[in-house]
């Protein structure tokens, strides 16, 4: 049984308990690795790890619309960028079946990577602010793949529980009134005291701007939640309320409620914190034109954002894309986008280390600032994309934004909203 607008709450827990069942959950031991020599060799004993849990459980290859997270542990001390990684492992996951054990599959997880509608990457550095590695040759890779549909759903159920005014559970972001605002020093005429005075206010500049960037990120993050919670039949591959009537007023009412939900996606689209995109290159020649216009937005984007240069929080990117006509491959579009985002907006992966300093510098700062030097630093943690369907306003060559969010978020947002169904349904 399918749930939508009108199914009855009765119902509800055999359709959760229905799309439990169908969750694919995988951990694959082994460092992640990237497209080259390296990851030729890793591919094989990745993919049978694969295979061996998907067999395990009696689970084929998926053939809709996928809704999948990744979470990369990288034991390393350089790993590979979090975008080309997950293209290793997309590619990966789709196939052709390694031989051997499991040469009985043509696909693996899925038959072809465009099916990923959804996508939520977070990389983790196993190596410790102190430089020293915490649990070693801990590479591992973490995966949740599910039915868009079933997301979906998820959406939708925690949209209607929401309307009945259980809203405590819901993730609300941090607030000013948590921390008093600083009290800026006077600037003495003693040498030593001005000095101290100085650092002083240093340190108190870098946290407002931690806490108004926070602040802001949350926000920015709360229009994505949003969006995806009142209005889930925007994503790809999801299908539009049904109205068991066919016409007449629950028709009327219906369509109704669902333009006052697309206003959240309007919001979304063109928020403070969201970047334009040229449209998506449609012909090879394109590619570098495509690259350089994300440049010029991206630095337009930074220079009328002063509050966000530097970033002094972990950063995340959401991908939002409209595909031109003929579609395109979500992990195509970061390894595009992702590494100017890096240049430009200069990411940090572990930006408390930016903070002022009273004094000299501790042996463990210092020791983890030469560890900085030797790694990806300038790096979002986090990203994700959501492929939305195309409307016929929607231009031939697709329509790309960029919204920043918080990085030190692990689950994605549709991973949050199932675990609080479950928690709101069956009253654990």
């Amino acid at each position: 049984m399918e749930a939508n607008f009108w199914s009855s709450p009765a119902a509800w827990p055999h359709q959760v308990h229905q799309r439990v069942r169908r969750i694919r959950h995988l951990r694959i031991e082994g460092e992640p690795e990237g497209k080259g020599r390296r990851g030729t060799r890793a591919a094989p004993a990745f993919q049978r790890q694969v295979i061996s849990q998907l067999d395990r459980v009696g689970h084929g290859a998926m053939t809709g619309p996928v809704a999948l997270d990744i979470h990369f542990q990288a034991a390393r001390k350089n790993p590979t960028a979090i975008h080309r990684v997950t293209k290793w492992a997309l590619d990966a996951l789709e196939g052709p079946a390694v031989d051997g054990p499991g040469a009985h599959r043509r696909a693996l997880l899925y038959r072809n990577d465009r099916q990923v509608k959804l996508l939520h990457v977070h990389l983790q550095q196993t190596w410790d602010s102190d430089g020293d590695l915490i649990e070693p040759e801990a590479g591992i890779t973490r995966i949740m793949a599910r039915p868009v549909r079933d997301v979906v759903e998820d959406l939708r159920m925690f949209h209607r529980l929401g309307d009945d005014g259980d809203h405590d559970d819901e993730w609300t972001g941090d607030d000013f009134d948590d921390d008093p605002s600083p009290i800026m020093m006077p600037m003495f005429g003693d040498p030593e005291m001005r000095r101290v005075a100085s650092a002083i206010n240093d340190w108190n500049l870098f946290r407002l701007r931690e806490r108004t960037q926070r602040v802001l990120l949350d926000s920015a993050d709360q229009l994505i939640s949003h969006a995806l919670r009142a209005a889930p039949y925007r994503i790809a591959g999801a299908r539009r309320p049904r109205d068991p009537a066919g016409d007449g007023e629950p028709w009327q009412l219906l369509h109704q409620a669902m333009r006052h939900r697309d206003i959240g996606w309007d919001h979304l689209l063109s928020g403070p914190l969201t970047v334009p995109m040229p449209g998506l290159p449609t012909a090879s020649g394109e590619r570098s034109r495509f690259r350089d216009e994300v440049r010029r937005q991206l630095e337009e984007f930074r220079r009328r954002r002063p509050i966000l240069d530097p970033l002094v929080v972990p950063l995340k990117i959401t991908i939002l894309v409209v595909p031109p006509e003929q579609g395109k491959d979500l992990d195509n579009i970061a390894l595009d986008v992702l590494p100017t985002a890096h240049e430009v907006l200069k990411p940090h992966v572990e930006p408390w280390l930016l903070a002022p300093t009273f004094g000299e510098i501790g042996e463990h700062r210092e020791k983890a600032l030469r560890r900085m030097r030797s790694i990806n630093a300038q790096s979002v943690t986090t990203y994700q994309v959501i492929e939305l369907q195309r409307i016929p306003e929607d231009p031939e060559a697709g329509l790309l934004r960029l919204a920043l969010g918080r990085g030190d978020q692990y689950d994605s947002f549709w991973t949050e909203t199932y675990d609080l169904v479950r928690k709101r349904v069956y009253r654990i």
